[in-house]
């Protein structure tokens, strides 16, 4: 009963030290790690919205307007789509065929970029899978 006793607590940290989770086992503990945190941790760039410049009547110098990014997810969109995207975007669809190929193993692609939000709006109320708009920001200089 005492062997038994003394032997669980050696098994149990051999047990531990066989995972390769101790701190000290540099291999298993920092692979974890890094698994760990390229799971959690995202890093995003945020565009900030840039305030107005006028000069000192008053008279606008620059100004930043919202417009729309569309992107697509080639590995969601439907080859039934093809078509209709492309004539909603004014674009051959030979053309976003070759774009579809070059991007096929992807999950991201820009579609056309500073949009007016309107115009994005339109086509994606035409509800095309895979489909997506991102806000930007685009300055202006009506000066």
């Amino acid at each position: 009963m005492i062997i038994m006793l003394c032997v669980m607590p050696l098994a149990l940290v051999w047990n531990l030290a066989s995972l390769q989770v101790m701190p000290w086992q540099a291999k298993g503990y920092q692979f974890l790690q890094k698994q760990g945190e390229a799971r959690t941790l995202r890093s995003e760039k945020l565009r900030a919205y840039r305030g107005m410049i006028t000069d000192r009547n008053g008279e606008l110098l620059a100004v930043s307007t919202p417009v729309k990014s569309l992107v697509l997810n080639p590995q969601k969109v439907k080859p039934e789509q093809v078509d209709g995207i492309a004539r909603s975007l004014g674009m051959p669809a030979s053309n976003l065929r070759k774009k579809l190929e070059q991007y096929k193993n992807k999950q991201f692609m820009y579609l056309k970029r500073h949009m007016p939000p309107h115009v994005a709006q339109n086509i994606l109320s035409k509800g095309f899978s895979g489909l997506k708009a991102e806000t930007e920001y685009r300055r202006y200089y009506p000066a």
